[in-house]
């Protein structure tokens, strides 16, 4: 129950509702936020309600799977990397799409956009970097390196998930400190 590399763990149901968490608020702060950002909030709350259900159903698990049932020549031995470039590719392009609301939060919200971009780098870097070297020292050997980076990878997926939440928290009660003041 409490190993973070399998899927059907403590960790994996915390991760989780950490990122239903920040979905369901962010959805919920779309309701009364600024007209720039009402657009932009709901498809970032859907996005990380996808993402909690990801985690909770191993959506990205699945792909990985597939990808190895293939045996593409082109993928063999990095089948790992498939479920990250649609992902990766995704999020790039709603971050470009967004280019204009994320623009004015930075600019109007400095500190608290400040707060959310550097829980998402921690949550990105885990999520793909980290995961990037557990499957190279998996290749090598299942030893202490192995799970430490396992450890590693979860504790600053779900560090990164925090510090989102609470930049969300502190955005939301800026925005409302903003319209009712």
């Amino acid at each position: 129950f409490l190993d973070a590399d399998r899927e059907v763990s403590i960790p994996t149901w915390f991760s989780s509702v950490q990122l239903f968490a920040v979905g369901g608020m962010v959805l919920l702060m779309a309701r009364n936020c600024v007209r720039q950002l009402k657009v932009f909030f709901v498809l970032l709350g859907l996005a990380f309600l996808f993402l909690s259900m990801d985690e909770a159903t191993a959506v990205h698990d699945s792909l990985y799977r597939a990808a190895q049932r293939l045996k593409l020549p082109l993928l063999e031995g990095r089948e790992y990397l498939v479920w990250m470039v649609p992902y990766l590719c995704g999020g790039v392009i709603g971050l470009a799409a967004a280019y204009r609301p994320v623009l004015f939060a930075w600019r109007t919200f400095r500190r608290e956009s400040a707060w959310i971009a550097a829980g998402a780098a921690i949550f990105i870097g885990a999520g793909i970097g980290i995961e990037i070297l557990t499957h190279y020292l998996y290749e090598r050997a299942v030893d202490e390196r192995f799970f430490l980076a396992v450890a590693a990878e979860e504790f600053f997926e779900m560090a990164g998930v925090s510090i989102m939440l609470y930049g969300f928290m502190s955005l939301g009660i800026q925005m409302q400190s903003q319209t009712s003041g």
